[in-house]
C-alpha cells in the first residue's frame, strides 16, 4: 500500500473518531464532498498544504495523520527503502512548513 492511501485510511480513521462528518470537514477545506471522499479513498494526491489544512480542520498536529505506526508495524519502511526515502522527505517538508507557521 503507497503511501498516500496509508495516510488517507489515518485520515479518515481520525475524521470518524473524533466525530467529524465528511461533509463538515469538506465545507471547511472549501471543496466538495465527492472530491473530499476521492482524497479519503486514496484516489488523489495529499499535498503537504491539503495536510495541514485538513490537521487545522480537525484541530490535531499534522504528525497525527500521517500513518507511522501503520509503517511501523507492517514493517514496510525497512523492506522498502523508496518508501524510508519517501517518509524522510515529508517529514522534512513537514518540518518546514511547521517552522514557517510558528514564525507567523
Amino acid at each position: 500500500m503507497k503511501i498516500n492511501q496509508l495516510t488517507a485510511i489515518r485520515i479518515k480513521v481520525l475524521r470518524i473518531q473524533l466525530g467529524f462528518s465528511a461533509e463538515v470537514v469538506a465545507a471547511e477545506l472549501k471543496i466538495d464532498k465527492s472530491n473530499y471522499s476521492r482524497l479519503e479513498n486514496g484516489k488523489v494526491e495529499i499535498t503537504i498544504t491539503r495536510l495541514t489544512h485538513i490537521a487545522q480542520v480537525l484541530k490535531v498536529p499534522v504528525v497525527d495523520l500521517l500513518p507511522y505506526q501503520d509503517i511501523q508495524q507492517s514493517n514496510n519502511i525497512n523492506a522498502d527503502p523508496a518508501l524510508k526515502q519517501t517518509l524522510y522527505s515529508a517529514i522534512s517538508i513537514l518540518e518546514v512548513a511547521l517552522q514557517k507557521i510558528n514564525n507567523q
